[in-house]
């Protein structure tokens, strides 16, 4: 989606959930577009680097998508090169927290709704 280019473009906002474990991958056309010859990294390309990076952290992942990007040509890069990550976490509960909920709900186990 290019943004800012259309004078009266519509654009609509969703929203969705990561669960821990799960990881958010955007990059600019100057990742998925970068050639070796008549090939390019595309959108396929960055799906199967993507399921590589199992188990690594956020900053590790940048690191590989930004390093493959790089090293899918030996061309010097012509364009733009932008990649944001981001790694949903399981929220950890300290025994305060918990123990403080239990008292307002009654169990252990539930934290009250805000």
């Amino acid at each position: 989606m290019l943004l800012g280019v259309e004078k009266h473009a519509e654009f609509h906002a969703d929203s969705f959930t990561l669960a821990p474990g799960e990881t958010l991958l955007c990059v600019t056309d100057g990742v998925t577009e970068r050639r070796r010859g008549t090939r390019q990294l595309d959108d396929d390309g960055l799906a199967e680097m993507l399921r590589r990076c199992k188990g690594l952290g956020a900053k590790a992942v940048a690191e590989r998508v930004r390093r493959a990007a790089h090293d899918f040509s030996t061309e010097p890069l012509d364009g733009d090169l932008a990649i944001l990550v981001l790694e949903a976490v399981a929220v950890l509960r300290s025994a305060a927290t918990v123990a403080m909920a239990s008292t307002s709900t009654g169990r252990p186990d539930r934290l009250p709704r805000r």
